[in-house]
């Protein structure tokens, strides 16, 4: 009875050198980058532009983004190639990587891929990029707002590559009336609502009126106007302060001086002696 040998094509030692292969070949492409089309406006400044002093909101259907593998499986929401990824990639390079992946991961709202890039080490306060935090604020995700600010101690103006802050992200990305409650989550947070964005310094408020959010810029201007004036406040305070402070010193040194000035030169006279002795001279002439 003769016995047939199967297939050396699909073979164990076969599908190992394949892989092996296979995965050899992908770690030295892992942080390779291509273009990708991605729907809407990804990052916030390519939607403003700026002619003669005047700011205009220019959206886009669609972007055409610079991303690695990683990146592009974290935009898809695909786990496991992401897992693949992070594991044989070396380890220079990977938090960048793993920070960005988390702002895409975010953005398309994939929340098990933002727990299994966490899990993995990601950064959401990862500086001068598009990171975790900056992904929330496009999405009005308030709750992670406040988990990446408290527990990763992310700091809730912290700028990506263009400069453009987490409120920045929630003006341009969330509809009203959502976009307001989360621009007073990060408020709360300690944000600044005074700050100047982008080339030209532009306010928050301006920002809001060039997209047509007129409520959002009035409750803008009233919260920034509000900080202002307890700046102002806070100002006037504490010269007021310094104020009684030199004065108390200048009344300190004034009725010391005579002392002093005895101390200095034994046997002379004070000037406190002298006006005491013109009191006494001046009250025997009356009498």
């Amino acid at each position: 009875m003769s016995h047939s040998r199967p297939s050396s094509s699909f073979g164990p030692v076969s599908v190992v050198a394949t892989t092996k292969t296979f995965l050899d070949r992908l770690s030295t492409h892992i942080f390779g980058i291509g273009s990708v089309d991605v729907d809407g406006t990804v990052y916030p400044r390519d939607a403003f532009t700026s002619y003669y002093n005047q700011l205009y909101y220019e959206p886009r259907d669609a972007s055409l983004v610079w991303m690695s593998p990683l990146w592009c499986a974290a935009l898809q929401g695909s786990d496991i190639v992401i897992r693949l990824l992070a594991t044989i990639s070396e380890k220079l390079g990977l938090q960048d990587e793993l920070g960005r992946a988390l702002f895409f991961a975010i953005r398309h709202g994939h929340q098990q891929t933002v727990d299994a890039l966490l899990g993995l080490g990601a950064n959401p306060g990862r500086e001068m990029i598009s990171n975790g935090l900056h992904g929330a604020a496009s999405r009005g995700w308030k709750d992670e707002m406040c988990y990446y600010v408290k527990e990763y101690n992310v700091s809730v103006d912290i700028p990506d590559e263009s400069f453009m802050t987490p409120v920045m992200y929630v003006i341009a990305g969330v509809p009203p009336p959502y976009d307001s409650d989360a621009i007073d989550c990060l408020f709360e947070l300690g944000a600044d609502t005074t700050a100047a964005i982008g080339d030209y310094g532009w306010t928050y408020t301006e920002y809001a009126l060039a997209m047509g959010k007129k409520d959002l810029s009035r409750r803008l201007t009233t919260v920034a106007e509000a900080e202002l004036d307890r700046q102002r406040h806070a100002a006037a305070a504490t010269k007021a302060k310094l104020d009684r402070r030199r004065r108390r010193a200048a009344a300190k040194r004034d009725l010391t001086l005579p002392f002093e000035a005895a101390a200095a030169y034994p046997g002379s006279p004070t000037i406190l002696n002298s006006s005491r002795e013109s009191s006494c001279t001046v009250g025997r002439d009356n009498e």
